[in-house]
């Protein structure tokens, strides 16, 4: 009986390993390399790029919003008298690569 439960045991996780569901435990359900600190190559990847992108430009409008409009408008500090830097914008982020060639073809 023992040794039909371990036969039976053995024939389950082979048929396991044939169909493939165990093994993707481990994919990572981020296009990211957490070690390696890249994005995946691949249209996913390419998406999650233009997606962070698209919050570190929105991150520095709404820096250059505050201190425009958020502050005095003058163009000094009026507490110690120094100039303001003048904070520029990054560039628009748009989609590259594969992600451009998809976006034309849809």
């Amino acid at each position: 009986q023992l040794q039909e439960e371990k036969q039976q045991e053995d024939a389950y996780w082979s048929n396991q390993r044939e169909i493939g569901v165990k093994d993707k435990k481990n994919k990572s359900s981020v296009p990211y390399d957490a070690l390696t600190l890249q994005y995946a190559p691949g249209l996913d990847g390419e998406r999650l790029r233009l997606h962070d992108d698209k919050i570190r430009y929105r991150a520095a409008l709404r820096s250059r919003n505050l201190q425009t409009k958020g502050e005095s408008r003058c163009g000094y500090d009026i507490l110690n008298g120094r100039d303001k830097p003048d904070l520029r914008l990054p560039e628009e982020p748009q989609p590259q690569r594969e992600l451009a060639e998809h976006i034309a073809k849809v």
